[in-house]
């Protein structure tokens, strides 16, 4: 079938976050926002005071704080760390 841009957001992909010692898994769709990524890593966590971050073969990377970030995360795969504030 042919791919049209308004199919683009439907598609989900799996995202994997670490807290502490667990890792979680999360399908997001690619329109996702920082909010909706928020409330659903919220409800797996045992606080709300959370910050995130991209997280690198050697640690940390920045911290997520925009939607478009989201998206680019969602892109690329890339794996989320979840730190209490």
């Amino acid at each position: 079938g042919a791919m049209g841009s308004s199919t683009s957001g439907l598609k989900t992909t799996k995202i994997k976050f670490y807290y502490k010692d667990d890792i979680f898994a999360l399908m997001l769709k690619g329109d996702t926002t920082y909010k909706e990524l928020r409330s659903k890593i919220a409800p797996r966590i045992d606080t709300d005071n959370f910050k995130l971050q991209t997280k690198l073969f050697d640690g940390s990377g920045e911290e997520i704080k925009t939607d478009s970030q989201v998206s680019n995360i969602i892109q690329a795969k890339l794996k989320i760390s979840v730190h209490d504030i």
